[in-house]
């Protein structure tokens, strides 16, 4: 599953299957730190899909309620798989929602890296002054389908797709980045061949990998003798 790893070095905990689950343990993970006296917050995202799970209402009241260093990224590209946001929800802006657990609900362009950063950076900066979480919405396009299994030419027009293909963020920072005078062409192929190699390592490595044990395979699903 795409969403099934993590780093303890790097403090990313891997999400569960369960879609939307990972806001609850965003929540107690916040508590935790809380509770410890830890200048830390926990980030968590998911698409508007996954928003409109029971589990996001209980952690956002949870986390309002006691005033939790938690931030809600949600990913709003416009489709659950191939349903339609119009079929998912009753309101244009699901930050809006933000209101009902009385926290700030804030609507960034998803596709314009620096406006990202700073709506961020200032909901990090209310969760460690002690003023609770925040809830931001990006706005995105889906430039690709939900999985290699989807076609999205069957929901979505040709007019819709193209014009989705013109809001892809790498391109336009990229374009930014030049036009303000930092970044040339020799940093861009050097970025360009560090970012190829590190892929090419990563599938050489994995495809030298050898196949998994078969009596492994119940490892960490029941509980084993002590």
């Amino acid at each position: 599953m795409p969403a099934h790893y993590g780093g303890a070095a790097h403090r990313i905990f891997s999400s569960s299957s369960p879609v939307a689950t990972q806001v609850l343990h965003a929540a107690g993970i916040a508590l935790a730190s809380k509770l410890r006296g830890e200048s830390q917050v926990a980030a968590v995202m998911m698409g508007e899909g996954a928003s409109n799970q029971g589990d996001v209402h209980e952690a956002l009241n949870f986390a309002a309620i006691h005033r939790l260093p938690m931030v809600l990224l949600v990913e709003n590209n416009g489709y659950a798989i191939s349903v339609p946001a119009e079929k998912q929800v009753a309101v244009r802006d699901l930050a809006v929602r933000a209101a009902g657990y009385n926290m700030p609900g804030v609507i960034v362009d998803g596709t314009d890296v620096l406006s990202c950063y700073l709506a961020m950076r200032d909901a990090v900066a209310r969760a460690l002054a002690g003023e609770g979480p925040t809830f931001i919405e990006a706005k995105v396009t889906r430039l690709t389908g939900h999985s290699s299994d989807d076609q999205q030419t069957k929901y979505r027009t040709e007019e819709d797709l193209a014009a989705g293909r013109g809001h892809d963020p790498l391109p336009a920072f990229r374009d930014e980045l030049r036009a303000a005078g930092l970044l040339d062409a020799a940093a861009e192929a050097a970025i360009t061949a560090e970012v190829r190699g590190l892929v090419e390592d990563a599938t050489d490595f994995a495809e030298a990998a050898a196949d998994p044990d078969p009596a492994t395979l119940t490892r960490h699903v029941y509980a084993e003798p002590g």
